[in-house]
């Protein structure tokens, strides 16, 4: 086999780690690998002789056809007494090849399906069930040789292991699934968020809050403001749904003009308590906002500029204690800074005072 087939199937087997459906494809990469007509990966409970397939080279009607009629008479599995995990076996290794040609099974299914030489690898082997990968070719092709088993055994380890994390994660979609049976029954509203924003989850009683609320929707894996509604948000709403879209793109910094501007006390205490929240996550943050009191109540930092220089500078309790000036008006812009080692230029303002704040990461 040369590598880059190899690689080609390498790659086939993890892509189908994580989903059963996709292990057509790897399947067929080993079938080209190998000259097979035929490669099937079965899931079988041992004990009920339930099964799960996945097969290329073969129709649903010959799938049916095997575990309808053949596979009570399948000599290759009669003939193994133990499945060993990460054998790989050949029909030569498991009986005597006249025994197989002159079986019911080779000339009833076999045969007339184009298999001839048959080689099959064993996965695992638990109490529950019995996973295997059979390939089978031609008989144009001849059997199967040490060569053939040797390339087999290279791909085996990664065959079990992609086998291993395929069965994790159907287990965890079903325990997801029953968890998400119980949610959905719940007349609370129930949205999961990943770190990003993405919508993970949402039960039947969120999604129609959602439909319920003012100016939201759920669509797809995001919440989204509708742009119809934006004129019946309050001032405060409005500042929650910029922060919130400022988020979603995971910033390092984040930059909030005026966001006590036109809003009633209780909101800005609201919006003080989000961006307390955002400074402990380490996000960095600039103000600039002419509500002198609300913005040094929150800051650690902060510079006085007027004309775009600097008058004075310090912590919120020092540029409280300035006496104020008669002859100049305070409007006042202040930005404010959480993360560490950054480098925030001056900010010209056409306001004759300006205040730059900036937070430390406690």
């Amino acid at each position: 086999m040369e590598e880059a087939t190899f690689s080609l199937a390498l790659d086939a087997i993890y892509d189908a780690a994580t989903e059963f459906e996709r292990w057509p494809l790897a399947l067929e990469r080993l079938g080209q690998a190998f000259g097979c007509s035929y490669v099937g990966l079965i899931d079988r409970n041992p004990r009920t002789m339930e099964a799960r397939v996945s097969a290329v080279g073969i129709d649903l009607a010959g799938q049916q056809e095997f575990f309808e009629v053949w596979s009570k008479h399948d000599i290759l599995r009669r003939r193994t007494p133990v499945y060993r995990p990460g054998a790989v076996e050949t029909d030569q290794d498991i009986l005597p090849k006249a025994d197989l040609l002159r079986s019911d099974y080779y000339n009833g299914f076999m045969k007339p399906h184009e298999m001839h030489g048959y080689m099959r690898m064993t996965l695992a082997v638990e109490n529950e069930f019995r996973r295997i990968i059979s390939l089978s070719r031609p008989i144009s092709l001849g059997d199967y040789e040490a060569a053939d088993v040797e390339q087999c055994r290279r791909l085996t380890p990664h065959l079990q292991r992609a086998a291993r994390v395929n069965q994790q994660v159907e287990e965890s979609k079903l325990k997801l699934a029953a968890f998400s049976d119980v949610l959905e029954q719940s007349p609370t509203g129930v949205l999961l968020l990943s770190g990003t924003g993405r919508i993970l989850f949402a039960n039947c009683a969120a999604r129609a809050m959602a439909q319920a609320a003012d100016g939201l929707v759920l669509r797809g894996q995001r919440i989204e403001v509708l742009h119809s509604q934006g004129n019946v948000l309050s001032g405060g709403e409005r500042r929650r749904v910029e922060i919130a879209r400022a988020l979603a793109t995971e910033p390092k910094f984040i930059l909030l003009d005026e966001p006590f501007t036109g809003i009633d006390p209780v909101t800005i205490e609201e919006i003080q308590e989000i961006l307390f929240r955002l400074k402990k996550r380490g996000i960095g943050i600039l103000i600039t906002d002419h509500n002198v009191a609300a913005t040094l109540r929150i800051t650690d930092r902060n510079y006085i500029l007027i004309d775009g220089k600097i008058i004075a500078q310090g912590t919120s309790k020092e540029i409280a204690a300035i006496p104020p000036r008669k002859t100049v008006r305070i409007p006042v812009m202040l930005e404010a800074v959480v993360r560490k080692s950054c480098c925030v230029k001056t900010v010209k303002s056409s306001s004759p005072t300006a205040v730059r704040c900036r937070w430390r990461r406690s």
